[in-house]
């Protein structure tokens, strides 16, 4: 089995900002060529987001928003890890399924 080709980027989606001006940080997962969006749950501002380190900065809040945003990726990344293992189809409805608690057939 090959390795899987998965890219997990971290971007504000600047066209839906809440009541306090601050935009969410959404999350883009791409498994080979397909990819999968889903709001963080985290908000800033974009002049305290920078988009090359994907990290939120200069702001009081940083800490625990790029913390909230680790502990997600940190679960993707075990997501995919644990569908290599068990040699289960690593793809987005996999991914999909083991974040939401949901057991994965290997195949």
């Amino acid at each position: 089995m090959n390795n899987p080709s998965f890219n997990i980027y971290l971007y504000l989606r600047k066209t839906r900002p809440n009541k306090e001006n601050k935009f969410p940080v959404y999350i883009r997962i791409r498994v080979n060529n397909e990819k999968m969006e889903f709001p963080s749950g985290q908000y800033i501002y974009s002049d305290r987001w920078d988009e090359k380190k994907q990290k939120a900065t200069n702001c009081k809040d940083a800490a625990t928003i790029n913390g909230m945003l680790d502990a997600i990726k940190a679960e993707i990344n075990q997501s995919i890890s644990q569908l290599y293992i068990s040699k289960a189809e690593v793809s987005l409805d996999n991914i999909r399924q083991l974040l939401k608690g949901d057991a994965v057939e290997e195949t």
